[in-house]
């Protein structure tokens, strides 16, 4: 399944005032996978696309069984931050969701 982020490709844009940031993405591929009801899947993620893979792999690890990124730039995060950085937004992701 080939997905668009919103505001790209034939997706509809977001409502004015809602800025487009990478963690809304993020949040778009968590929202399609709660949809299909998928566990587990492969995460393909090309330039931008990659980007967002990365970061959604590194939240979300156990629904990610291979990461293939295509012309993305790596993820990196200070090691010592990145447990807090990732455990907020992983839970402000499955807040929303909740809600």
């Amino acid at each position: 399944m080939a997905m668009d982020f919103g505001g790209h490709g034939l997706s509809s844009h977001y409502n004015p005032g809602l800025p487009y940031y990478q963690q809304n993405f993020v949040s778009e591929v968590r929202r399609v996978a709660t949809a299909f009801k998928w566990n587990q899947f492969t995460l393909l993620g090309h330039s931008f696309g990659g980007c967002v893979g990365g970061t959604f792999a590194c939240m979300f690890p156990e629904m990610v069984d291979k990461l293939i990124l295509l012309d993305s730039t790596p993820f990196f995060l200070d090691s010592n931050e990145m447990e807090n950085i990732l455990t907020y937004r992983r839970r402000n992701i499955e807040h929303t969701l909740q809600v």
